[in-house]
């Protein structure tokens, strides 16, 4: 079932614009209620700082999903570190294995 563009009623356009718009702001931090409140300006700012901080942290789980237990209260750069560390010994398991198998086949 396609849906032509002549079809859609004015409301779906606005109703599809208001949540592109809303979602926009959300991401931004702005909010109707926060606008204005210059006095707010600091506590605004940081709660905008852990804001991002969540999204940093909800890509990287969703790039590494399988692995949520190590994101915890870790930073971003530990996750990553500890990732990157994970793949290194990987690798030297890997070549360690085929070394070992190589001395194996040189033997017989």
């Amino acid at each position: 079932m396609t849906i032509r563009f002549g079809e859609y009623k004015k409301r779906d356009i606005s109703f599809l614009l208001n949540f592109v718009a809303n979602l926009f702001l959300y991401y931004t931090g702005y909010r109707w209620w926060t606008v204005n409140a210059n006095f707010f300006r600091n506590k605004q700012h940081s709660f905008l700082k852990s804001r991002r901080f969540l999204w940093k942290k909800r890509i990287v789980t969703w790039l590494f999903d399988g692995k949520q237990d190590i994101i915890g209260n870790k930073s971003i750069h530990q996750v990553y570190t500890f990732i990157k560390s994970k793949r290194k010994k990987r690798k030297n398991r890997k070549k360690k294995s085929e070394k070992k198998r190589n001395s194996q086949n040189a033997g017989e």
